[in-house]
């Protein structure tokens, strides 16, 4: 069962997480004042000592605070962001004006974004968080290292793709660069060669789960960063005839593991799936807004 942070205890703040509790969920509380969490080791829980010890290694945070104030000075703080899981799911319930989050959007603002990506999903992904960027595309050879195993494939693909922009960049730029694979009995699959790549990569993902996996890099003239998701991805048993449909009706050679989760395929074929969606179209929206913000 997933554990859970919780921020700001009060009046709804502690039904809410004796509820939580009542239903099973390992859960710690941090609240500025401490005895006001006390009755939630009753029903037992834990009470943290700092912002750092609630969200650390828990897998869902909640924030209930009490204003706009309060959320930006947990939310924006270091012992937030630098030990929330990436993987963490937040939510924020706090009494706040609308402003607020809109606020976090604007500030992004003052920042020139240069996407170097030419797909066209991550560049709608990327309008769609209201921020002006520009698209700037430099080709490079995508090799890696054979010893590399797993996210540390497309990490290093993510950051190799930044390089060829490195003398370019200037004081107020964020460069963002990125890389998917998709990850099958340790084996990671890329952008199939052709068509018959394309069926072959699908006959092997029919009827399993397999993980795709997005890196993206942050780089800017004083400092980088990567991130990277995963998420699994369950398809029913394809049969030749749906493949062959979809490979002729689709475009499936610019994707890795041979298909768009948002196409035909992803609607008639994929039967369950954990983790971001927006991840297996190429970005992890979550992580890079939330990155983005602090950058």
């Amino acid at each position: 069962m997933k554990k859970i942070g919780f921020i700001g205890i009060g009046l709804m703040g502690l039904p809410m997480a004796i509820n939580l509790l009542k239903a099973g969920y390992n859960l710690k509380a941090f609240n500025r004042t401490e005895s006001k969490a006390e009755p939630l080791k009753e029903f037992g829980g834990i009470i943290s000592k700092s912002i750092e010890e609630v969200v650390k290694d828990n897998d869902i945070v909640i924030t209930m605070l009490t204003d706009d104030n309060a959320v930006d000075a947990v939310m924006n703080s270091k012992e937030f962001l630098n030990n929330i899981k990436k993987e963490a799911t937040v939510i924020d319930m706090s009494s706040v004006k609308p402003t607020t989050a809109i606020s976090h959007g604007n500030n992004l603002k003052s920042k020139h974004i240069i996407l170097a990506s030419s797909s066209p999903r991550r560049q709608e992904l990327i309008k769609g968080l209201g921020l002006d960027f520009e698209i700037r595309i430099k080709s490079i050879k995508e090799e890696y290292p054979h010893r590399l195993r797993h996210f540390e494939i497309s990490d290093y693909l993510a950051q190799l793709k930044s390089m060829p922009f490195v003398d370019e960049l200037k004081p107020n730029d964020i460069l963002i660069t990125s890389d998917t694979i998709v990850w099958f009995k340790d084996k990671a699959l890329g952008k199939p060669k052709d068509n018959n790549d394309a069926f072959e990569m699908l006959k092997t993902l029919s009827g399993h789960t397999h993980e795709v996996i997005t890196s993206v890099c942050f780089k800017s003239t004083t400092s980088q960063k990567t991130i990277n998701s995963i998420t699994h991805v369950t398809f029913k048993e394809l049969s030749d005839e749906e493949i062959w449909y979809y490979i002729r009706n689709f475009k499936v050679l610019d994707k890795a593991g041979a298909y768009g989760i948002q196409d035909w395929i992803g609607q008639i074929g994929v039967t369950k799936i954990e983790g971001s969606y927006f991840n297996v179209m190429g970005f992890p929206m979550d992580k890079i807004y939330r990155t983005l913000l602090t950058f």
